[in-house]
């Protein structure tokens, strides 16, 4: 497990962002962002953000925000500036496989966009020569509220390939081990249930 590290989640009220927490808080310093807490669509709030950020050894980049659609995009950008030449570093971004899944929805196309876009400078960002860590997980239906909203649209078939927020964040810590336990850097993985349909 990573220990005494100073870690920044987004959108550690509820879902991956809580369940993140929740695993780290007892061994490392951990500082969360939610929409209860700081409002990073506000400029001087997103600015303070990136300065508590930049002093943190990693950076679990989680919450999409309805309001500020772009706002792992941003996150990610920003702190890849600061972080990009320092090898004590981590970024770990959360995606999500809904990107490739089309529906008739504008808040749908919009979520997905903003998936795409921290997925294309994740892999922009390989040709940087960066030394920092930089990780994206891309997992399938997770339950969070997201998912309940979902589940009544394919209720048997989400239903058997839900994950739960605990399996990610054991997921994430893995990758994180072994990215500061051995410096090798998984740089995108995906994380599905195995299943028999």
């Amino acid at each position: 497990m990573i220990t005494n590290k100073k870690i920044a989640i987004t959108g550690d009220s509820s879902g991956i962002g809580k369940s993140i927490s929740d695993y780290y808080k007892n061994t490392n310093d951990c500082i969360g962002f939610s929409l209860e807490t700081h409002n990073l669509a506000i400029k001087e709030t997103y600015d303070t953000a990136i300065d508590i950020i930049k002093d943190c050894d990693i950076f679990i980049n989680n919450a999409y925000d309805r309001t500020y659609r772009m706002l792992q995009a941003d996150l990610l950008y920003d702190v890849f500036k600061l972080w990009q030449h320092d090898p004590t570093k981590a970024i770990l971004t959360i995606g999500s496989t809904a990107k490739y899944y089309n529906r008739p929805s504008l808040d749908w196309i919009q979520y997905q966009i903003s998936k795409q876009a921290i997925e294309t400078l994740v892999d922009k960002f390989q040709i940087c020569n960066h030394k920092c860590g930089l990780i994206i997980v891309d997992p399938y239906f997770v339950r969070t509220r997201m998912y309940e909203k979902y589940l009544q649209e394919n209720p048997s078939f989400i239903a058997k390939s839900v994950l739960e927020t605990d399996e990610i964040t054991t997921h994430i810590n893995y990758l994180l081990e072994l990215y500061f336990d051995h410096e090798i850097n998984i740089y995108r993985s995906e994380i599905r249930k195995k299943c028999n349909y």
